[in-house]
Formats: C-alpha cells, structure tokens, sequence
C-alpha cells in the first residue's frame, strides 16, 4: 500500500485531502477491469521466460485505460470477480489484486483531474 494510504474496515483512507475510496468502490471497478484483462499477460523478454518490464508498464496501462472508460460511462463487458476458489490460483489472485490497484489508481487519477481543473 502506497505511505499516502492505510486501510481501516471497509475504508482505504488516502492523505493529503483525497477522497476515502471504499473497498467496495474498488472491488467493483476492479471486477470490470477484470473482467476485460484478466486473461491477459505481458510479453516474455526474447528467449526467456522472464516478463519484459516495458511489457508489464504497458499492460498496467492498459488496465487503468479501461478503468477510466468505465467511469467515463464506456460500455464493457460484464464484470467479473473472482470467487474464493479461484483466487487460489496464483495466477488469478495476481491478475486480480493488479486489477484492484489500476481500479484505485484510476480513482486518484480523477480525483486529481478534477482537483486540477479550473472552475
């Protein structure tokens, strides 16, 4: 969790005059990303089987492209949350705490858009 943040019950409270943001809030705009990303992977360096990093930034990216077109009323698929059963997968828990944090990114972003927009 970024130092700006700590997380208390159902509340991930941000510093620095930024609106609380529920879990709930997250969850179901992460559930959205998840639903359009989840099955989706960076690209390997070439002959290895390592993620390229450049690869991981652009897919990251991506996730909170999409993000943003849900909030900005886009249509999308359905969204999908993983059940417990499937975040037992690591590679489904890790696909979707990625998606909880480009969810909360996209969040910050808009609270800081609208923070820096002339009235």
């Amino acid at each position: 969790m970024p130092k700006n943040e700590k997380k208390t019950g159902q509340k991930t409270e941000v510093k620095e005059g930024k609106p609380d943001i529920t879990q709930e809030q997250i969850d179901k705009l992460a559930a959205k990303i998840y639903g359009e990303t989840g099955s989706l992977r960076p690209q390997f360096k070439k002959g290895t089987k390592e993620y390229d990093p450049k690869s991981k930034e652009d897919l990251h990216s991506v996730r909170k492209e999409v993000g943003h077109i849900s909030e900005n009323g886009g249509k999308l698929g359905p969204p999908k949350k993983p059940t417990k059963e499937e975040l037992e997968n690591p590679h489904v828990e890790h696909e979707w705490k990625k998606s909880q944090k480009a969810a909360k990114e996209v969040f910050l972003e808009k609270k800081k858009k609208k923070k820096n927009r002339p009235d």
